[in-house]
């Protein structure tokens, strides 16, 4: 075919896919230099779909053939390097999307011989021999630590005795991205741009000395924030659920290794309970609905659940510590304002303890250290969060059908009733509102 059709060009493209195929587990050499018309092209995007599919031509090495008039010899070009480029872009990236890295993995242990015969070739010697293993071996391990939840191991580092600190997985990665610049910039010099967004990505997770308090913070939203981007809603709860302990936890109960008290971590983990006993249940929920695969009367859809958590750690990125249980005050009342007839078993059925269920509620009638749970308008919640309290909106997915009515607790559960934490500020409108 002449590829003057898309018919055609198909044709080409599979007529060099199929002779590839072929040759799946043999070692390979692509000579382009003869190529007629678009061939080279169809070549190079064949060996693309093969090795990024993982159907063949990993042992491949592509050549060209420089013409040069009155010669008898001519040089070779061996292009296999501009082959590599597209794998390791491509695994990068996917470890970027997904903070996966076993096509890395793969990739790094295939291309080693590859690239150190190319800098050979190019006269290169034992000293200057790029190294971009040790660059492949601290992805691999941050990988490992973000598979499994390490959150202390990601952020802070486990001590390997009381002279060694250990270091972060995340540090480590930012400091091989450091080392490997040089060699990046001679060998693949496009790498850099991707390099610089890995650099962008574990960068805010770096230099943590605490995962204690304000100071550990920071890092913890930006290690919930990365699973969210990255789509892993479950490993994101986690990161947020822990964060909030150590939020107004000391560094016993933070910081993993020798001196890690697990008496301090339930102590905090109590006073989170009781300190936001409806942001514990909204978190435990989503986690346990995500842990038990929905299995539940009333699962969230897979569209809410992902609402929820990508709310959950904007909410926990806003969130400020609170005082330990030596130092707080003693909790106030908790108010339950809502006409619903089965309100009351609806919160004793998930463990939120009641002072008073009204169906009125004055802003007068409460004051600093009470809680107010229910659906009112958001004048009262301003002024019940001026006085002092906080105020916990009872939502819920109401369908048209069971709108304007008192629901029993059965129904509530089905409108997916929850509890969500505001605070209101009341300010003055500015007339330009209205004026545009």
């Amino acid at each position: 075919p002449g590829g003057s059709c898309k018919e055609q060009q198909w044709e080409l493209f599979e007529a060099m896919r199929a002779q590839l195929v072929q040759f799946a587990n043999a070692e390979v050499v692509v000579d382009i230099t003869h190529g007629f018309r678009a061939q080279p092209f169809f070549a190079s995007t064949v060996i693309s779909l093969l090795r990024a599919t993982e159907h063949g031509c990993a042992d491949l090495r592509l050549l060209y053939g420089e013409f040069q008039p009155g010669q008898d010899a001519a040089p070779i070009w061996d292009l296999t390097l501009f082959v590599e480029l597209q794998d390791w872009v491509h695994a990068l990236v996917v470890f970027l999307r997904s903070g996966r890295a076993d096509i890395l993995n793969t990739l790094a242990s295939r291309a080693e011989s590859a690239i150190r015969r190319n800098h050979y070739q190019q006269g290169g010697g034992h000293q200057d021999m790029p190294k971009l293993k040790p660059l492949v071996n601290a992805i691999s391990r941050f990988a490992d630590d973000l598979a499994t939840v390490r959150i202390a191991s990601i952020l802070l580092g486990i001590e390997e005795n009381a002279t060694k600190p250990g270091t972060s997985t995340a540090q480590a990665l930012l400091q091989a991205l450091q080392q490997c610049s040089g060699d990046v910039s001679r060998l693949m010099p496009p790498l850099q741009t991707v390099l610089e967004d890995l650099r962008n990505m574990v960068a805010p997770m770096c230099g943590v000395t605490t995962l204690s308090g304000a100071t550990g913070h920071a890092a913890l939203v930006a290690l919930a924030e990365l699973y969210s981007r990255l789509g892993r809603y479950a490993e994101a709860v986690v990161v947020v659920r822990e964060g909030y302990i150590c939020l107004s936890a000391g560094k016993g109960a933070c910081d993993v290794g020798r001196d890690f008290a697990d008496d301090e971590r339930q102590g905090a983990e109590h006073d989170w309970y009781q300190v936001n006993p409806a942001l514990q249940k909204q978190v435990g929920d989503i986690r346990n609905d995500i842990e038990h695969g929905g299995f539940r009367k009333q699962p969230l859809a897979g569209s809410a659940l992902k609402k929820r958590v990508i709310d959950l750690v904007d909410r926990f990125a806003q969130a400020q510590a609170v005082a330990s249980s030596e130092h707080r005050k003693p909790t106030g009342k908790t108010f339950f304002v809502s006409r619903h007839a089965g309100a009351v078993l609806w919160a004793k059925n998930h463990g939120i303890v009641v002072d008073q269920h009204v169906i009125h509620l004055q802003p007068e009638e409460v004051g600093t250290g009470d809680t107010v749970i229910g659906s009112l308008p958001v004048h009262l919640v301003a002024a019940i969060c001026q006085r002092g309290a906080q105020y916990i909106n009872l939502s819920m997915d109401l369908p048209r059908d069971l709108r304007g009515r008192e629901l029993t607790a059965e129904e509530m559960e089905r409108c997916a009733a929850r509890l969500e934490s505001f605070e209101v500020l009341n300010r003055e409108v500015s007339p330009d509102i209205w004026t545009g």
